[in-house]
């Protein structure tokens, strides 16, 4: 599977609110901006992702600071301005915040990051959004994290335009009987038999679990952890380099 370019559909969409101005979304990111503001990066549903600056009274801004955090859903009011910069008007909370403990907050701000950073700005995607809020709900419920975490990924890898093709770099179908290593620039690649008998440790993935997850046998343990390896190639590839802090929080916590 090569990695295609985005196509050129997904880089069109415009931002739109409601009529009445309203926008739904959370906040991603936050850091202090001057006296009384904050400069946000806000998950929107009419808006996508977009960065918000918030300018208020002290004690307006207090009573904001507690609000304006990670995982609550927020109804929101924006008004656009210069150089790709938008202006909080309101915002309220649209229910309780999402209860999410260690070591689940740290699949949660992995979301976020994902989002932080892969996602382009002012560029609407309601179904990714509506996968968001569905994966939240789903870690909040105690649900399985991997298969959580590896659905979100797919929607994003597939909004973004780099889908998983489950067909070899060349194009000819992957055969159940056949060894492949997986390259983020090309795609799946058959291990020649002279290479496996030359080397009896070479690894890679079997057809027959390629062709298991295309057609949707993602279900057991085995299965995650090869869409887990395959996501993050495609995924740190695409990050260019850059870390992530929940990765880091994560194996942190379990040295524990």
């Amino acid at each position: 599977m090569a990695i295609p370019e985005p196509q050129a559909s997904a880089l069109s969409s415009n931002a739109e609110l409601e009529p009445d101005g309203a926008d739904y979304g959370f906040v991603l990111h936050r850091r202090p901006y001057r006296e009384h503001s904050s400069l946000l990066e806000l998950w929107t549903l009419h808006c996508g992702r977009v960065s918000v600056l918030t300018r208020s009274s002290a004690k307006k801004y207090t009573a904001q600071r507690a609000t304006l955090q990670p995982f609550i859903p927020l109804e929101l009011r924006l008004k656009k301005g210069a150089h790709g910069l938008w202006y909080l008007q309101e915002c309220k909370r649209r229910g309780p915040g999402f209860e999410l403990g260690v070591p689940v907050l740290f699949s949660a701000v992995y979301l976020n990051e994902l989002i932080y950073y892969l996602v382009r700005t002012a560029e609407p995607d309601p179904e990714l959004f509506a996968a968001y809020l569905n994966a939240l709900n789903s870690l909040a419920a105690g649900q399985n994290e991997s298969a959580i975490l590896r659905r979100f990924e797919a929607l994003l890898l597939a909004s973004l335009g780099y889908a998983l093709r489950y067909e070899c770099a060349d194009g000819t179908p992957l055969q159940s009987s056949g060894l492949y290593r997986f390259i983020a620039q090309r795609g799946f690649e058959l291990i020649p038999t002279w290479r496996l008998e030359e080397d009896p440790t070479l690894s890679g993935y079997t057809g027959e679990m390629l062709l298991s997850l295309k057609n949707g046998g993602n279900g057991d343990t085995a299965a995650q952890q090869v869409l887990k390896e395959l996501h993050r190639c495609v995924i740190d590839r695409l990050l260019g380099g850059r870390a992530l802090k929940s990765r880091e929080l994560y194996l942190q916590y379990q040295r524990l």
